[in-house]
């Protein structure tokens, strides 16, 4: 098993516990999961399109948000101490043109817009497989 695998495996098994009342210490992991700045430094992601893919992984899957914003990203690159991208929108957006996000909920067109996004499988598969190079 991969050791992604396994951090998700850990977190799921942490929310299932925690909606039955009953806690899971995983072995690897303490009694915590990793701080936003550990995983951002565990992982191999270079652009800013993959930090905020890694941001939105850590939040669904560490966290178990089933969904996120621009506030809950930015939330992740301000705790892991990584400079946040100029365009605010545009590393988001990128990622739902690459099909690694997908939008939930109404879509709100305005300059202060709130959408939702979910990760997609793809989103998953590209974070777990660790940043492949795209064709």
């Amino acid at each position: 098993m991969t050791a992604d695998l396994a951090i998700r495996v850990e977190a799921l098994e942490r929310r299932v516990s925690a909606l039955e009342g009953g806690t899971v210490v995983p072995k690897d992991m303490g009694q915590h999961p990793p701080t936003p700045r550990e995983f951002l430094l565990s992982k191999n992601a270079k652009s800013q399109n993959d930090k905020t893919l890694l941001a939105a992984y850590y939040l669904e899957v560490l966290k178990g948000k089933t969904s996120f914003n621009l506030d809950d990203l930015e939330g992740f690159y301000d705790a892991a101490k990584e400079t946040r991208p100029k365009n605010r929108r545009d590393a988001a957006f990128q990622n739902v043109k690459r099909g690694c996000f997908r939008e939930v909920g109404d879509r709100v067109q305005a300059s202060t817009a709130r959408n939702e996004w979910a990760l997609s499988n793809s989103g998953i598969k590209r974070v777990e497989e660790n940043f492949p190079k795209e064709v």
